[in-house]
């Protein structure tokens, strides 16, 4: 996978747990809110619309409540659906911190959890996929470097140079580059290919050969050696 899968899992993973933190510190709060606050009913007076990035039309409630002193508060909703849950005139219960009235939430699921979840499942999802492209390079890296330990090669026969389209980079498809030859302790032909790069080497290396690593045991473990001929950014 190369540069790309360190490039994507260094992305995703860290906006991930960005995400992930975000969305626990708001269960967090919520359950210090549910735990210390006042719960009370208030009433709906106005549906607030508003619209998403694609033009959809948003609504967000807006609630009257009286703390235990008697003063009125006006409380929105920061949840918008695209429909109006509640009707002007219906009375719903909230609950409020007593030290800063301001500070509420309608208790109802969607208005406590929504956006919490959004962003911890969210978030989750972004780490395990990242931590998931991660976890692979590095087994990469590590296997690589066993081979390169190992130090059992052998001269592969060119077979061809083609483009991966199961890789799109920007609508980029990186190449790769793909040889045959007999493993060097078993003696069986077998069939190699390198790392993504963003080279075309059929030029190169039509008519030649070109080293692989392998493992004693089994082909399917293998490196395919570009060093002289790829560099740098010119891996994928």
């Amino acid at each position: 996978m190369g540069s790309i899968g360190w490039w994507i899992g260094g992305i995703f993973t860290p906006i991930g747990l960005l995400f992930a933190a975000i969305g626990f510190s708001f269960l967090a709060s919520d359950r210090e809110l549910a735990t210390a606050g006042v719960r009370t009913t208030g009433v709906v007076i106005e549906n607030i619309k508003s619209r998403d990035s694609d033009g959809d039309l948003l609504y967000s409630p807006v609630v009257a409540f009286h703390d235990v002193s008697g003063v009125r508060h006006i409380y929105q909703s920061s949840t918008k659906t695209n429909w109006s849950d509640y009707s002007r005139g219906e009375t719903v219960e909230l609950i409020y911190n007593p030290d800063d009235p301001t500070d509420a939430v309608i208790n109802s699921v969607m208005d406590r959890f929504f956006l919490p979840s959004m962003f911890a499942g969210l978030g989750s999802i972004f780490a395990l996929i990242g931590a998931g492209f991660l976890s692979v390079n590095l087994k990469r890296k590590l296997e690589v470097a066993k081979l390169k330990r190992s130090n059992l090669r052998l001269e592969a026969e060119f077979v061809k140079c083609v483009r991966d389209t199961k890789i799109d980079i920007n609508g980029r498809h990186p190449f790769r580059v793909h040889a045959r030859g007999k493993h060097p302790r078993t003696g069986r032909l077998a069939r190699f290919e390198s790392a993504p790069i963003w080279l075309d080497l059929t030029d190169q290396l039509s008519g030649r050969t070109v080293p692989v690593l392998v493992d004693a045991r089994t082909s399917k473990k293998h490196y395919v050696q570009l060093d002289e001929w790829v560099s740098g950014k010119e891996w994928a």
